[in-house]
C-alpha cells in the first residue's frame, strides 16, 4: 500500500490502538529504487519501522542523560540524531511535492503546524498551570520566559545570550529543551526555498556547499564560543543537511553485506557517542559526527539490514519511536518540577517516577491528542487554523506569566541591581572609553573610589553605590572569572588587567582602589577543598604584582575579603509549601557552621593573612561577620537571601558590605581615607 506522505503511512501501520505484529510482513523491500535504498518511491513514501527505532534510541538518550548523566553521560547527542532524521524524512517529502508539481508553502507550514503545536500547546499550558501552585515568582516567570520564546521557536537564540546547555543554571530553565525545535523550524524557513531554486543534482551541490559552511562554523565557533556552536542555526544546519543528503539520493552503493556494515557501524558510532562523551566533551564541532555520521549510516542502511530489521524494528522500539516526540516535550519539565521542588535533588526514586509519568503522558498525548487530529485534520488547512490560534494564546499568557509571576515571592530577596540606575558605561569617559575598559562609573558626579574584580565585585557594586555619598561615588572595572592579579588569568583578563594601573593613574581624581575576587577562583579551592601552600604563595605573587602596580601610581589600596560560598543554589533554600519529601521543606546544605566554613578556605584565609603583612599599609575589610551570625553562616538571613545565585551576593548581601565598608575606611587613621575627598 502507498501513502500520500510519511505520517499517514506510520499512523496506518502503528497509529490505532494495539501495534499490530505483522509490520514488516506488509513491508517487504521498503524504500529501494533502481537498486539504491533512497527511503521513497516516486512521489509516495512507504513506512520505515527501523527509523521509529531510531527515533526511540535518540530519545532514550537523551530523556536517560537527563535522568542522570552518570547512565549515559553523552546522551545529549540524541539530538543529533534527531536533527539527521528530521532532515532526511522532511527532505523527502518536500522533494517529493515538488517533483510532482504539488508543492505550496502553505501546505507545508500547515503539515508543520500540526505535527508540532497540538503537544507543544498541551505540554506549555500544563507547565503553566503546574507552575502557578508550585514555583516561586521568578520561577514561574522563567516557565513563562522559556514558553514565550519556545513558542516563537526561537528558544535556540535567546538560549545562546543566556547560558551554556552544560551550564549548572541550564538546570534551572523549565523549557530548555526547547532550543531543538528552534533550530529544526529555522532549518526549515530556508530549506524548502534551496530546493525549489535548484533541481535535481544541483540540490545536492547547493546542500553540500550549506552543509559545509555550516560544519566549518561549528568547528570554528566551538573554541571562541561554545554556547554559538551549540545553539545557533548555522552551526547545526548540517546535520539535518546530511538527513537531506540521504533524501536526496547521496547514498553508498547498494549491498546486503555492506548493508550490515553500514548498520553495525552506525549504531556503533551512535553508542560510542552516547557512552563516552560527557559535559567536558567540546560539543558539537568534530565530535557531533559521531552521531550524526551514525544516523545516516542506520539509515542508509535500510530496513532490511539486520539491525534495522531486528532491533530497531522490533515492536517495543516501535512504540517508543513513535510517542518519542511528546515523550521528549514532556520529560524535561517534570524533572524540572521534581528538582526544584525538592530543593535540588530529588532521588533516584522521584526522578524514575517523573520518567515513567512523561511516558504515561507521552502515550496519553499521541493516542488521544495527535492521532484524533490528524485524522480530522487530514485535507483539511481550516483545521489548522485553530492550532495557530491556541499557540498565539499560550503565547500571549506566557508573556504575561513573563512579566507578572504569581503570587509566591520570596525569591525576590535575590534579585541584585538596585542602585544601577544611578549608573553609565564607560563610553562617557574619554580615557575609559578609548580603552575599552568593561566598566561602570556614578553618573551623578566624577567617582573617587574605583572598586576592581571579578563577577564577585559586580555583586558587590550596586551595594557601594547605594551607600555612597557626595564626593565618595564608585566606579567598577569588572570581568568576569577575571581577578584583579597580574599577569591576570587568559588573554582577555590579561590585557585589562595590565591596563588597569595604567588608566586609574591618568585618572588622578581616583583616590582609592578597592580590590576583591572569589576565594574559590583566587586560590584554587572548589566548594571545600583546601588549596595547596605552593598554589597560595603562586596567587599572592600575582596579587603582589598588581598591588604594587596601583601604589606606583599613587593610589592608595583596599582589599575586601569575599563573601562565604555556601554551594546550595540560593532558590534552593527556602522552604517549599508543596513538595514530595522533607527535604524541600527543611533544605538542608544551606547553612554551615563558621568553623567548618574557615576550615574549608584554610588556604584563601592564609592568602588573605599574606596581604595583611606584606603590606600593612593596604586596608583588609572582611565581611565575614555580616555573613555569620551566632556561629553560622547562612544562605538566608530573617527570611531574605543574602545571595542572588550560587556564591555571588543579593541586594540584601551586598547592602551588609556596602553599608559597613563605607563607614569602615572612613574611620581608619590612614589619615582620613574618605573624609579627606
Amino acid at each position: 500500500m502507498l501513502f500520500r506522505d510519511y505520517e499517514e503511512a506510520k499512523h496506518f501501520y502503528c497509529g490505532k490502538p494495539g501495534l499490530g505484529s505483522s509490520i514488516r510482513a506488509q513491508t517487504p523491500n521498503l524504500g529501494f529504487k533502481d537498486g539504491i535504498h533512497v527511503g521513497y518511491i516516486g512521489p509516495m513514501q512507504r513506512y520505515r519501522p527501523d527509523i521509529d527505532g531510531l527515533r526511540a534510541l535518540a530519545v532514550l538518550a537523551v530523556v536517560l542523560y537527563h535522568f542522570s548523566s552518570r547512565l549515559v553521560s553523552g546522551g545529549f547527542v540524541g539530538v543529533d540524531v534527531f536533527f539527521v532524521i528530521s532532515g532526511y524524512l522532511i527532505t523527502g517529502i518536500i522533494v517529493d511535492a515538488i517533483d510532482a508539481g504539488r508543492f505550496t508553502f502553505a501546505e507545508f507550514y500547515v503539515r508543520r503546524v500540526r505535527r508540532i503545536f497540538p503537544a507543544l500547546m498541551l505540554v506549555c499550558g500544563f507547565a503553566m498551570l503546574l507552575g502557578w501552585f508550585v514555583l516561586f515568582s521568578p520561577e514561574y516567570q522563567g516557565v513563562g520566559r522559556g514558553i514565550f520564546w519556545g513558542t516563537l521557536f526561537w528558544s535556540n537564540i535567546k538560549l545562546f545570550h543566556e547560558t551554556g546547555y552544560f551550564d549548572q543554571s541550564a538546570d534551572l530553565k523549565p523549557m530548555l529543551h526547547l532550543w531543538s525545535l528552534g533550530v529544526e523550524e529555522q532549518f526549515y524557513l530556508i530549506w524548502p526555498v534551496v530546493l525549489i531554486l535548484f533541481r535535481k543534482k544541483l540540490r545536492l551541490l547547493a546542500l553540500a556547499v550549506l552543509a559545509t559552511a555550516s560544519f566549518a562554523y561549528s568547528v570554528l565557533m566551538l573554541s571562541r564560543s561554545p554556547s554559538a556552536s551549540f545553539y545557533l542555526p548555522m552551526a547545526r544546519f548540517w546535520e539535518l543537511g546530511l538527513g537531506g543528503a540521504l533524501a536526496l539520493g547521496f547514498v553508498p552503493p547498494n549491498h546486503r553485506t555492506l548493508r550490515e556494515l553500514q548498520s553495525a557501524a552506525g549504531l556503533l558510532l551512535i553508542l560510542t557517542a552516547a557512552f563516552l562523551f560527557d559535559s567536558r566533551t567540546p560539543f558539537p564541532g568534530w565530535n557531533a559526527i559521531l552521531p550524526a555520521l551514525g544516523a545516516y549510516l542506520l539509515i542508509s542502511a535500510g530496513p532490511e539490514a539486520w539491525l534495522n530489521r531486528k532491533i530497531l524494528s522490533h515492536p517495543a522500539a516501535i512504540f517508543v519511536g513513535l510517542i518519542s516526540y511528546p515523550l521528549y516535550l514532556w520529560h524535561w519539565p517534570l524533572l524540572y518540577f521534581a528538582r526544584v521542588t525538592e530543593a535540588g535533588a530529588p532521588s533516584a526514586l522521584i526522578r524514575a517516577g517523573a520518567v515513567a509519568l512523561a511516558a504515561l503522558l507521552a502515550w496519553l498525548t499521541y493516542r488521544f491528542l495527535e492521532i484524533p487530529i490528524r485524522e480530522r485534520a487530514k485535507g483539511q488547512t481550516a483545521f489548522t487554523v485553530p492550532l495557530v490560534a491556541v499557540n498565539i494564546a499560550v503565547m500571549g499568557l506566557s508573556y504575561w506569566v513573563l512579566k507578572k509571576g504569581n503570587l509566591h515571592d520570596p525569591m525576590g530577596s535575590m534579585i541584585s541591581g538596585r542602585g544601577l540606575e544611578w549608573t553609565q558605561d564607560c563610553a562617557s569617559d574619554p580615557v575609559l572609553d578609548q580603552n575599552a575598559v568593561p566598566c561602570l562609573i556614578d553618573k551623578r558626579e566624577n567617582p573617587t573610589l574605583a572598586l576592581i574584580g571579578d563577577s564577585h565585585a559586580k555583586y558587590l557594586y550596586p551595594g557601594l553605590v547605594r551607600n555612597s555619598s557626595p564626593g565618595k561615588r564608585w566606579m567598577l572595572i569588572s570581568r568576569p572569572s577575571c581577578e584583579p592579579l597580574l599577569p591576570g588569568s587568559g588573554e582577555e583578563c590579561q590585557k585589562l588587567n595590565e591596563a588597569i594601573p595604567r588608566i586609574l593613574g591618568e585618572k588622578k581624581e581616583i583616590r582609592l582602589v578597592l580590590l576583591t575576587g572569589s576565594s574559590l577562583e583566587l586560590t584554587g579551592e572548589p566548594w571545600g577543598t583546601p588549596s595547596s601552600e605552593a598554589a597560595v604563595a603562586a596567587t599572592f605573587g600575582r596579587l603582589r604584582t598588581m598591588i604594587e602596580a596601583l601604589q606606583h601610581a599613587g593610589k592608595k589600596v583596599a582589599f575586601v575579603v569575599d563573601n562565604p560560598a555556601i554551594a546550595k543554589e540560593p532558590g534552593h533554600c527556602f522552604p517549599r509549601f508543596i513538595s514530595l519529601t522533607e527535604t524541600a521543606k527543611h533544605p538542608k546544605g544551606c547553612a554551615v557552621p563558621r568553623g567548618d566554613y574557615e576550615k574549608s578556605v584554610r588556604g584563601y584565609r592564609s592568602f588573605v593573612n599574606h596581604i595583611r603583612t606584606t603590606f600593612p599599609d593596604v586596608l583588609v575589610y572582611d565581611p565575614t561577620d555580616r555573613f555569620c551570625k551566632d556561629g553560622i553562616c547562612s544562605v538566608l538571613q530573617d527570611g531574605a537571601s543574602l545571595y542572588s545565585f550560587t556564591d555571588h551576593i543579593s541586594d540584601v548581601g551586598n547592602e551588609l558590605v556596602g553599608g559597613a565598608l563605607i563607614p569602615w575606611l572612613d574611620r581608619k587613621p590612614h589619615s582620613g581615607l574618605l573624609r579627606s575627598f
